[in-house]
C-alpha cells in the first residue's frame, strides 16, 4: 500500500462510521414515528409489534455495527497519527496532520503552514509522503488496513 494510501484510509474509516452513526439516527426516527401501540383495545393484526421489534432489532444491529466503527475508526486514527508524529519536518508533519487527520483542503492547509498551495502540490506533499513511506517501510508502526 503506498504512503497516500494509507493515510486515506483516516478519511474512508470516519466515512464509514458517519455512514453507520446516520443508519442509527434514521432507525431511531423510524421506530419513533411509529406510534404508540393502543393495548386496551383488541389485536386485529400484529404486524404494528412486529414492525417495531423488527426496528429494534435493526437498531440494536446498527449500535454494534457503529461502535465496531467508531473503534476502528478511533484506532486508525492513533496509529497514523503515531506515524505522522515520527515525520521530522515539523512543515512536513503539520502537512500531513491537516490535511489526512484534520482533513482541511489544500487551500486551508496552505494557510496553516504559511505556504502556498503551488508549494505544496509541487514539492511539500512529495516530500511528506516519501518521510510516510521511509517510517513504514522502517516497520516501527504496522500496516493496518481497512
Amino acid at each position: 500500500m503506498q504512503s497516500k494510501e494509507y493515510l486515506l484510509q483516516v478519511k474512508h474509516a470516519k466515512t464509514k462510521k458517519l455512514l453507520f452513526e446516520m443508519e442509527v439516527k434514521r432507525i431511531r426516527a423510524d421506530i419513533t414515528s411509529l406510534g404508540s401501540v393502543d393495548y386496551s383495545e383488541p389485536s386485529v393484526q400484529s404486524s404494528n409489534k412486529a414492525d417495531i421489534a423488527d426496528k429494534i432489532a435493526r437498531l440494536e444491529e446498527a449500535e454494534r455495527k457503529n461502535a465496531e466503527a467508531v473503534i476502528e475508526a478511533s484506532n486508525l486514527i492513533n496509529e497514523v497519527v503515531d506515524v505522522i508524529k515520527q515525520v521530522k519536518d515539523g512543515t512536513l508533519c503539520m502537512l500531513l496532520y491537516h490535511r489526512y487527520i484534520q482533513g482541511k483542503t489544500w487551500d486551508e492547509v496552505a494557510d496553516l503552514i504559511h505556504h502556498t498551495t503551488r508549494a505544496i502540490h509541487s514539492h511539500l506533499h512529495k516530500q511528506a509522503l516519501i518521510e510516510i513511506e521511509k517510517i513504514r517501510k522502517n516497520g516501527s508502526i504496522h500496516n493496518n488496513s481497512l
